[in-house]
């Protein structure tokens, strides 16, 4: 929270030659009105979602691994693939849209170069 906040006090001081905010003195400033739960304002969708990204990766790779096992002995580029591909498929899944189409163009040339 203590970030957001410095980014929006920063905005309002583009034209002014005001002091600039710290992280220190808006720390400050939410202690002395009283509101320290708004310390831990947004933890809880963040947390949210990495836990279902890490879930999501785990069980990718664990997929992708499985179907490597299939075809033989797994190997450092394998397994470095398999962990790229199920980084980069969660990612795109459950990260924001910048995240999206680059994590899955990355994703899908990896999972062409297993089949290759």
């Amino acid at each position: 929270m203590i970030k957001v906040r410095l980014q929006l006090a920063g905005q309002g001081l583009r034209d002014s030659s005001g002091p600039k905010p710290t992280a220190l003195s808006v720390t400050r400033s939410l202690l002395a009105s009283g509101k320290v739960l708004d310390l831990y304002t947004g933890l809880s969708a963040g947390l949210l979602r990495q836990a279902v990204y890490t879930t999501a990766r785990l069980g990718f790779f664990d997929t992708f691994m499985a179907r490597l096992a299939n075809r033989g002995t797994i190997g450092f580029k394998e397994r470095a693939a398999a962990g790229l591909s199920a980084g980069g498929l969660a990612a795109s899944m459950f990260c924001s849209c910048a995240c999206f189409f680059p994590g899955l163009i990355f994703c899908l040339a990896l999972l062409s170069s297993l089949h290759a």
